[in-house]
């Protein structure tokens, strides 16, 4: 059996004993790699390998060979609203009907469009002002309280419109709630 022939490319050892070893686009017309990564310029750069290594490859040269990566878009919008899948009867605007999210085309057409209703959250200053509120009100409950509560009745109801103030000021707002009434009450 013949024995193969590697070529040697050159090579050096580091001060640190490192192998550095030079591309292997340095040569034209890649003869060594049958041509395999031949990119059509040359390379003269030397790259870091271990000891055993008969070849190398620079990034420079890897990375025009790869290309650039696909970036890939996220999540995109169906179009439809959030949840639309676990409601028990949504009706696209296109007029399809779908059940549970499993399409029902027997239906098609025959039902309106959901109406979707946008639900109107308070931002960061919204946020601000309810918990001023809410511990306001909390406060002079505690007084009337304190002060006038004569019948368990109404100490009932304050104790209620306290631990309500309270939900509210740790940030748990009802799902009905409207910061418009709340700021005006």
């Amino acid at each position: 059996m013949a024995k193969k022939t590697i070529k040697k490319w050159d090579s050096y050892i580091a001060d640190n004993g490192e192998l550095y070893m030079i591309c292997a686009n340095s040569e034209e017309g890649g003869e060594t790699f049958k041509g395999k990564y031949w990119l059509g310029n040359l390379c003269y750069k030397y790259t870091a390998t271990s000891g055993d290594a008969t070849g190398v490859v620079c990034p420079e040269c890897s990375t025009k060979l790869i290309g650039p990566p696909e970036i890939k878009i996220g999540r995109q919008s169906s179009g439809r609203p959030r949840g639309w899948q676990f409601m028990k009867e949504y009706v696209d605007k296109d007029g399809t009907v779908f059940h549970k999210g499993i399409e029902k085309p027997n239906l098609k057409g025959t039902i309106d469009s959901t109406e979707i209703k946008i639900k109107n959250r308070p931002n960061k200053q919204q946020k601000k002002q309810i918990l001023n509120i809410a511990l306001k009100n909390i406060i002079s409950l505690k007084k009337i309280l304190k002060k006038d509560a004569a019948t368990k009745k109404e100490k009932a109801r304050l104790e209620s419109q306290i631990r309500k103030f309270n939900r509210i000021a740790s940030g748990k707002l009802p799902r009905n709630f409207d910061f418009e009434d709340f700021i005006a009450n």
